[in-house]
């Protein structure tokens, strides 16, 4: 780290943050360096059973820290395995995205057993689950398959995103034709009610004459 430092040399930094460094603020202040932590978590059960250290809060105060200097350069590294891929604990992850400043998020499963079992199919379904809650915070997200994905794991992915898409278009459309119909519901409202304050103008009209008149 020092040598990077003193020759003023860009890098990539991987941190557990259960530390601040100074001189990691340092180089994120300077954009000299990506920062990427992974709290592979969303509460502090499952961080203390994952990690085996109780310093789930400490950790995102940390990262809370650094994005406050630089969100751009700082990464939260989600690794997806059956100790964590529960729907609770990816809510709760996104929510300490939000929290703590985060704009950049990478999904990646547990590489030993994606590579050794045949049910990798599950934990792809449950990286694009955790995908969709953290994107839908507005948080930029990333799954990267180069030298991680065979050819048939690449595949699947792609359908299963090919699949997502297709629903968000379909509900887009019927979004849209929603809207439609209630700009249509409240222009006939419009109608109904101006026609019925000119006859309700009409009929004071009347009365005043006819009040006139006597």
């Amino acid at each position: 780290m020092k040598f990077v430092v003193d020759n003023d040399l860009p890098c990539f930094i991987n941190t557990n943050a259960t530390l601040f460094s100074n001189i990691i603020a340092g180089m994120l202040k300077e954009n000299r360096a990506t920062v990427q932590t992974s709290p592979d978590s969303g509460s502090a059960e499952v961080f203390r059973n994952i990690k085996g250290v109780d310093l789930h809060m400490k950790v995102w105060e940390n990262i809370r820290e650094y994005c406050t200097i630089n969100p751009e350069k700082f990464i939260v590294k989600y690794v997806v395995m059956p100790e964590n891929w529960q729907i609770d604990e990816f809510i709760s992850f996104a929510e300490n995205c939000v929290n703590a400043g985060v704009r950049n998020v990478v999904i990646m499963p547990e590489l030993t057993s994606f590579w050794q079992s045949q049910n990798y199919i599950a934990q792809i379904d449950k990286m694009l689950e955790l995908h969709s809650i953290v994107s839908n915070k507005g948080i930029s997200v990333n799954i990267p398959t180069e030298n991680f994905f065979n050819d048939t794991q690449k595949n699947y992915l792609d359908f299963r995103c090919g699949e997502h898409n297709r629903q968000i278009q379909n509900l887009s459309s019927q979004l849209e034709q929603s809207r439609k119909q209630i700009s249509g519901l409240h222009q006939e409202l419009d109608s109904v009610l101006r026609s019925r304050s000119w006859r309700f103008t009409k009929l004071i009209r009347d009365v005043r004459l006819m009040l006139t008149n006597r």
